[in-house]
């Protein structure tokens, strides 16, 4: 029996073991301790196992073999068998498997056969333990024998048991982390710290925070920061500076956590210091826009537009006079005149006159002149105006003084201006209902009745365009359309297109055809009529303009309709001698001599069975099968075969095939021509091969020879029976009916 032996952990990169065999004793019963064969555990990290030991005594021809299996007694892996010498000794079982963290597994032991079976294994619930300084908790013995499980004694006070234990994979670095769990498995770090988690932990990754600026070169290694700002040049980057700009005020205090700024003066007081903030008085206007960026003024008035805003400006108006002496601080007026002495300046009196009248509504604001007279309504009162009527022709000069006549104009030249002369024209009529005031017309003839008589209406009949420039200056005709160029427009031309018919007989008053030619009899000409043949395609559409063809059938595609082309089917040959009209064949083949061409026939050879008699829409897809004549393709197309016999039932009929039996030798030469033989055996030698000969009559079935030559046991003499002649003739009749086929 085996002693007990508990295994520590060992040290870095050598192979541990860990006993699942309980430290504080163990079963004294040789039965129970060969009827315990197993461990149930759970592990707590995920670790690899290598292998299996079992310390056991194994006779000679015995054997030993490992099963790793889940919770629930499916197997997940089978150790290597372990062969028995007769001694007792560690029993390895090699099993290699991967156990995950806080999950529960069995490892048994079996005997001899080696059973994959998993059996009734019972555990004893009341002694859990741990090994492995707790990488295997909740182990349990595991026995095969129901009875003895049920009185397995306590673990206490006990000497002997079982011993198992596994072998379990590298800690290259001897940190307690397996290499299969380890994030650095060659740098001990039992922390497992891994800042950017990237699988990677810090004591070996050079990015410990994954920014992909090295450890070495980040000035925040351990917090991710790609761009590397550093505001205040210290070294160490904003993301883990808690004093960005240096002032010597923490972020957390500062202001302006990012802009140097040890007073943290805050204009506005809102929080934000004025080293950072874009509006240092708070008026809602940026301080690189605002024209008093350290005083609030949101409308941003400023009256001089110096681009220093009212409310920091000493001089508002800027007239060089401050705000404090200026009669007009908000005005500008350099030298402060002040009409009527009442201490306000003019530029900002609404009354600088003192005649009660404001000077908006004044007339003559530096004049008094309460009744504001204006004869010419000029705005100008008349005690301040040299021109009452607002002509620029002075007063003192003018010929009608109290109307307006900047041009002084006096046509009948009496020294009255047109402006107030009653007849200015002198004709007789009063301006007030002359047509033409200025040029004289008694008659008073008014063409397009615009009040403007035609004497002097450079547009007589009032179509825009100038008499000067109008083809029918007394007919109205904005167009000036002159389809004839006669220079006569049409709305005053009888003839506009001068083909010598009058537009009111002209079946295309608007387009030259003195033959009138019009093809549908519609009333319009074919000259100006878009669908000359009035089948409802227009002209220029249509591929047969003076043929009806609705449809626009043009078989051969080239432009013009089948109704107007003597070769519907472009071919070169004409439709009057083209055996396949409208279907392309220049070479005008016709197997069947039918008068059709075998262009445009489906059944090319006549034979009566259709090249696409399966009506598929694609002839040859279904060749018909031996003799089969209906629902079926021809099997020979070019030739006429009504029975469609195909002997090898190759899709091609026996009419068309030059091998009909398919057996590799052409008819011409084969001596079976609708039997396969290959070899062409002719036993007889009389052309016709064994394979389709009736009646062979080689030297053994004629009984020619010996009896010993024949092999047959019968008398050389003997004649054939008259049971193999009848057999012959009926053979021969098969043959026959085979052959017509």
């Amino acid at each position: 029996m085996a002693l007990l032996l508990l295994v520590a952990l060992p040290s870095a990169a050598s192979a541990q073991t860990v006993d699942l065999t309980p430290s504080d004793g163990t079963p004294s019963n040789d039965t129970l301790y060969w009827s315990v064969r197993g461990y149930q555990f759970t592990v707590t990290q995920e670790v690899s196992i290598e292998a299996a030991e079992w310390f056991v005594d194994v006779p000679n021809g015995g054997s030993v073999a490992a099963r790793l299996y889940d919770a629930s007694g499916n197997q997940l892996a089978a150790g290597t068998v372990s062969a028995g010498d007769g001694t007792e000794k560690w029993h390895i079982s090699q099993l290699s498997y991967t156990l995950q963290a806080n999950t529960t597994y069995t490892v048994a032991f079996y005997c001899d056969s080696v059973s994959t079976t998993y059996f009734d294994y019972q555990h004893n619930p009341t002694q859990p333990f741990s090994a492995g300084n707790g990488l295997f908790t909740n182990i349990y013995n595991r026995s095969a024998n129901s009875s003895t499980a049920d009185t397995y004694p306590d673990y206490q006070g006990n000497t002997w048991a079982p011993m198992i234990r596994l072998v379990l994979g590298d800690d290259t670095d001897g940190d307690g982390i397996f290499d299969t769990s380890d994030n650095c498995p060659t740098v001990a770090n039992a922390s497992q710290l891994d800042t950017d988690g990237d699988g990677a932990g810090d004591a070996c990754d050079d990015d410990d925070d994954g920014d992909t600026v090295a450890d070495t070169a980040d000035n925040c290694p351990l917090t991710a920061n790609t761009n590397q700002t550093d505001t205040d040049g210290d070294g160490a980057g904003d993301v883990c500076d808690d004093d960005d700009d240096g002032d010597a005020v923490a972020d957390t205090a500062d202001n302006c956590p990012l802009a140097a700024n040890a007073n943290q003066t805050d204009t506005d007081g809102d929080g934000i210091g004025d080293a950072c903030d874009d509006d240092d008085d708070g008026d809602t206007i940026a301080d690189t826009a605002d024209n008093c960026p350290m005083t609030a003024n949101t409308n941003q008035t400023d009256t001089d537009g110096d681009d220093a805003g009212d409310v920091c400006d000493d001089d508002d108006d800027g007239d060089t006079v401050a705000d404090t002496a200026d009669n007009c601080p908000m005005t500008a007026n350099t030298n402060q005149t002040d009409t009527d002495g009442d201490g306000a300046g003019d530029e900002c009196d609404d009354d600088d006159d003192g005649d009660t009248i404001a000077d908006t509504a004044d007339n003559c604001p530096g004049v008094p002149n309460a009744n504001q007279e204006d004869l010419d309504g000029d705005g100008a009162g008349d005690v301040c105006d040299d021109d009452d009527d607002g002509d620029t022709v002075a007063d003192t000069a003018d010929n009608c003084p109290m109307t307006a006549n900047t041009d002084q104009t006096d046509t009948d030249g009496d020294g009255d201006g047109d402006a107030c002369d009653g007849d200015d024209d002198e004709d007789g009529v009063v301006d007030t209902l002359d047509n033409c005031p200025t040029t004289p017309n008694a008659a008073q003839t008014d063409t397009d009745g615009d009040d403007a008589g035609d004497a002097c209406d450079d547009d007589d009949d009032g179509d825009t365009v100038a008499d000067t420039a109008d083809n029918c200056p007394l007919v109205a005709n904005i167009d000036q359309a002159d389809n004839d160029g006669d220079g006569a427009g049409d709305a005053c031309d009888a003839d506009d297109d001068n083909d010598t018919f009058a537009d009111t007989l002209d079946n295309c008053p608007g387009v030259p055809n003195d033959t009138q030619v019009d093809t549908d009899g519609d009333g319009q000409g074919d000259a100006c009529d878009e669908d000359d043949d009035d089948d409802g395609v227009l002209d220029v559409d249509d591929n047969c303009a003076t043929e009806p063809n609705d449809t626009q059938a043009d078989a051969d595609g080239d432009g013009t309709g089948d109704v107007c082309d003597d070769d519907d089917d472009g071919d070169t040959i004409a439709d009057t001698a083209d055996n396949c009209p409208l279907v392309a064949n220049t070479d005008q083949t016709d197997t069947d001599n039918d008068g059709t061409g075998d262009a445009c026939e489906d059944d090319t050879d006549g034979d009566g069975i259709g090249d696409d008699g399966d009506a598929s829409g694609t002839a040859g897809d279904n060749a018909c099968a031996d003799a089969v004549v209906t629902d079926c393709d021809d099997n020979c197309p070019g030739i006429a075969n009504p029975d469609q016999f195909d002997a090898d039932g190759d899709g091609m009929g026996d009419a068309c095939d030059d091998d009909d039996d398919g057996d590799t030798v052409a008819d011409t030469v084969d001596n079976c021509p609708q039997t396969p033989n290959t070899d062409q055996a002719d036993g007889d030698a009389d052309d016709i091969g064994d394979a389709c000969d009736d009646v062979d009559d080689s030297p053994a079935q004629l009984g020619t020879g010996s009896a010993a030559d024949s092999g047959c046991g019968c008398s050389s003499t003997q004649g054939p029976s008259n049971a193999a002649l009848a057999l012959l003739v009926l053979l021969g009749l098969v043959g026959l009916r085979r052959r017509r086929r």
